[in-house]
């Protein structure tokens, strides 16, 4: 009936005991079924009452689980529901950090409430606050203390005790441990009546580790730490088709720089930390359990009592705290009897912790032979993971060792280890920290090794900008001794340091890791416009770069006036003002396109000559078309665009002017050539097709800025999106992307809500047939979205955006609209219930469009499926026919010959 056909160890010895009326301290092994062994005879307590009083307005809790995490509750409330599948009128609430006290006090007044499942912190949090929340418990009838031993390590004792108080003398409690130490033999006494029954599952003799699980130590120094754990993952994953990881780190922002690292090398993660919100971990630690093929880096929130079935692997990277945290880390591992391997990576001066396991079945194992090429690799993906991250790694790294005794003695000694983990990172330079915070771990008058840098917190990136312009005017003084009007720059001539420098530092920076390293590309654009705007140290003019085919780059097509690149010094290429070229033009509103022919134009400052190979069909070019927006003509359309320039290719955003004929501000991309700002460029991978990716620089673009700036999408999050053309389809795969937990789809044409199913849509609402905001606020229930995204620029679907938002909520506007157009708005409910109103356009176009295009290289965001349309260059006109009788159902480009 629920999968069960024996009992455990654990159950067999304490059900009985229990089902006699007795309290119980059980002592067993994590992974034995310690919960379902508490969970039914307190359901069978709640059977058993007598029932409630319809009148009763707040009846009484008569089951309490506290569990020491989030985690470990929501599992247990899980496992309860379980059990109560034929008891529909018995309900379980929980109630963990991490979520609002309000809701969690609205669910438990208007929903069934017999069991509840709590951690402590959360728990007098609803005694002190919730009104009538301190009778309820006066009801309670059992009281189960779940991994004991953890929860007072937590430092909840005094939250046991204020619970403990609460809670009737006359009750049956369960307390149950992985360990009976002498401070849960303290709160036995206060817990547990004198009659209690201690049940020991663990006997003399047996191991305290589960003996199917194999179990290995590595010493390594810590420089080679993480290329270790990417070729120990790599090599597990060879060797186990339907493996499932889990990666234990010391601290939650270690986990998150791990979690980066590992995600910048292509491997299947998630991550799972105190500082994620409650709902991303839910979503997380479920999608994990479900799952095959997939590795978990955590912090230790997940190394007691969650059960994650059929774990292949558990690697511990760095000091466990304490024997017993090793061991509960561990048990993820062959649970229910089933094979499993355990790996513990260590520094040298960590060694000394093995002789607390000397006991266990661990064994030291050799390295893993690591090749040149791994090395490199985990080097480059280091030098993708954002500095702040790593600044705040090093801190947490620092507080951590800071706490154990046995490194914590030299204080010197551990700075100096501290600088081997920053260089670890690939710095050069250990991070800087507020004087403050060194007081605070008696670190402050620490400078041997060189740091930890004492800064105050406002000159935090001081350190950086100074090392930066060292590495920068090292490569203006190169350029300057140049000998040739075109000078070619490879990577060989800039340090590795400095590019890691250059990549974590402020500086907005083009992504040239994803060129070949022996490949000459135009990554230093940006760094040479700020050098010669700050120091006029040369003009750049004259400055050309190296072709090469195996380079591509995408174009943000930002302003500025700071720089120059000529196209006429570039590899010999020259321009002639007699060329030629077409171009699909717009004359007049509402009147066909025409293709035709005009003069190549001449970039001028700060512009650059590109050759178009593919522009995407917008709704911003039909709204000049059709007269809605004003614009100068005639003009050259399309704005967002793939092109190809002398052996490099770009992608476009907005484009500059073209002919003094044909006058445009933000277009010009559908013509074989165009010009453009030479400033702001990121590579285009080679893996990404010239078609598909020309929508990178528009839709998905703005997409991302919407949800990025505007928007603000957390792990978690509701979004509607109102309209699932073009860009409000680019929203539900970067909503996916960001952690949205419901993505609804809102549009009138079902052909556009299937499709939308596949970009990542959890749900689809047709307006055309019910009544939109209604739904949306079914599906949510009854409190509306966190946000909604307008796509569509009308007045009707602007007010529907507005009243889908929750209480506190944000609409946001993309969609551009006629001018002059006015939507409504309901100004008490826009006060009253604080919705914010949010125009949004474009993105940033430096920071944003090299992340929009490695979501697009890594697959998280799909081109294929967000290209339905394609037309050749001549059928131009055609393509925004169909636009306007919306029968392109997602994005569509037209390819130029």
């Amino acid at each position: 009936m629920y999968g069960y056909e024996t009992m455990t160890v654990v159950q067999e010895a304490t059900l009985p005991v229990i089902l006699k009326g007795k309290d119980v301290l059980a002592k067993a092994k994590t992974g034995t079924g310690k919960t379902v062994a508490f969970l039914l005879p307190s359901i069978e307590v709640v059977v058993k009452s007598p029932p409630t009083s319809p009148d009763n307005k707040r009846p009484p809790i008569l089951a309490l689980v506290i569990c020491p995490t989030r985690e470990l509750a929501s599992q247990a409330a899980t496992e309860a529901n379980t059990l109560l599948k034929y008891h529909p009128s018995i309900g379980v609430q929980v109630v963990i950090g991490g979520t609002r006290l309000g809701l969690e006090q609205k669910r438990m007044l208007t929903n069934p409430c017999q069991i509840l499942v709590a951690t402590p912190g959360r728990l007098k949090d609803h005694i002190e606050n919730t009104p009538g929340f301190a009778t309820r418990l006066k009801g309670v009838k059992v009281l189960v203390l779940d991994e004991a031993d953890h929860l007072l390590d937590m430092g909840f004792r005094k939250d046991i005790e204020r619970i403990i108080s609460a809670v009737p003398k006359e009750r049956q409690t369960f307390l149950f441990s992985a360990t009976v130490p002498e401070e849960v033999r303290q709160i036995c006494l206060i817990a547990l009546r004198r009659d209690h029954e201690f049940v020991n599952c663990v006997h003399e003799g047996a191991g305290e580790t589960h003996q199917q699980v194999r179990q290995v130590h590595m010493i390594a120094s810590l420089d080679r730490h993480f290329s270790l754990v990417y070729t120990i993952l790599r090599e597990h994953i060879a060797d186990n088709a339907d493996y499932k990881v889990i990666v234990f780190c010391t601290t939650a922002m270690v986990t998150k720089l791990v979690a980066d690292l590992l995600g910048e090398l292509n491997l299947n993660v998630r991550e799972i930390h105190s500082r994620k919100p409650q709902s991303y971990r839910t979503r997380v630690s479920n999608e994990f359990r479900k799952s095959k093929g997939l590795i978990l880096v955590t912090s230790d929130v997940s190394a007691r009592g969650v059960d994650y079935p059929d774990v292949t692997l558990v690697l511990q990277v760095g000091l466990p705290k304490d024997r017993e945290q090793y061991i509960h880390r561990l048990g993820r591992t062959g649970r229910k009897g089933k094979e499993g391997e355990g790996i513990l990576l260590l520094a040298p001066w960590e060694e000394y912790f093995i002789s607390s396991l000397k006991d266990l079945p661990i064994t030291k194992s050799p390295l893993p032979s690591i090749d040149t090429e791994t090395v490199k690799k985990v080097q480059k993906a280091l030098c993708h993971v954002e500095m702040r991250n790593k600044e705040a790694a090093y801190q947490a790294w620092l507080g951590y060792y800071n706490s154990q005794k046995m490194i914590a003695r030299d204080k010197d000694r551990l700075v100096e280890l501290a600088n081997e983990f920053s260089r670890s990172m690939g710095l050069d330079n250990p991070p800087a920290i507020p004087k403050l915070i060194l007081v605070q771990k008696n670190l402050g008058l620490c400078r041997r090794g060189g740091g930890p840098q004492i800064v105050d917190t406002k000159s935090k990136y001081t350190h950086y900008r100074r090392v930066r312009n060292t590495a920068i005017y090292k490569f203006v003084n190169f350029c300057q001794t140049g000998k040739s009007s075109a000078w070619f720059i490879s990577q060989k001539q800039i340090s590795y340091r400095q590019k890691c420098l250059l990549r974590n530092s402020k500086t907005p920076i083009d992504r040239y890791f994803h060129c070949p390293p022996s490949s000459l590309h135009m990554a230093f654009a940006p760094i040479l416009r700020r050098v010669s705007a700050a120091k006029n140290l040369f003009s750049l003019s004259r400055i050309a770069v190296g072709s090469s085919p195996s380079v591509r780059s995408l174009h943000t097509g930002a302003s500025g006036d700071d720089h120059q690149l000529h196209p006429s010094s570039i590899a010999g290429y020259h321009v002639s003002s007699g060329g030629y070229m077409r171009g699909v033009v717009h004359r007049e509103p509402n009147q066909p396109l025409t293709i035709e022919e005009f003069h190549i134009p001449r970039p001028k400052v700060n512009e650059i000559l590109i050759k178009t190979k593919a522009c995407g069909v917008c709704h911003s070019d039909l709204h000049v078309m059709k007269g809605e927006i004003p614009f100068s003509s005639p003009c050259v359309i399309g704005h967002e665009i793939t092109d190809f320039q002398l052996g490099l290719v770009w992608l476009e955003l907005s484009l500059c002017r073209v002919e003094p004929v044909l006058t445009v501000l933000s277009m010009g991309g559908m013509a074989e050539y165009c010009v453009t700002p030479a400033h702001g460029l990121a590579p285009l991978p080679e893996s990404l097709p010239y078609t598909e990716s020309a929508i990178l620089g528009c839709a998905v673009f703005t997409a991302y800025g919407a949800m990025a700036h505007a928007a603000e999408i957390r792990p978690g999050d509701s979004i509607a999106v109102i309209g699932i053309g073009g860009v409000g389809s680019s929203c539900l795969q970067i909503a996916r992307a960001f952690g949205a937990s419901d993505i609804i789809a809102v549009d009138v044409q079902d052909d556009k809500l299937e499709k939308a199913k596949t970009l990542g849509a959890t749900h689809i609402v047709n307006a055309a047939k019910e009544d939109a905001v209604e739904r949306i606020r079914e599906i949510t229930g009854g409190m509306g979205v966190d946000v909604a995204v307008e796509a569509l620029g009308k007045p009707q679907t602007f007010m529907q955006c507005t009243l889908s938002v929750k209480d506190g909520g944000k609409a946001v506007m993309i969609g551009l609209s006629q001018a002059g157009s006015v939507g409504e708005i309901d100004i008490n409910r826009l006060v009253r219930r604080k919705i914010k109103v949010i125009g949004s356009y474009g993105g940033r176009a430096r920071q944003d469009l090299p992340k929009v295009v490695k979501l697009a290289e890594s697959g998280i965001f799909n081109l294929a499926n967000a290209v339905s349309s394609r037309y050749k260059f001549e059928d131009a006109g055609k393509a925004f026919q169909d636009l306007n009788q919306g029968k392109i159902v997602s994005r569509g480009v037209v390819e130029i010959p």
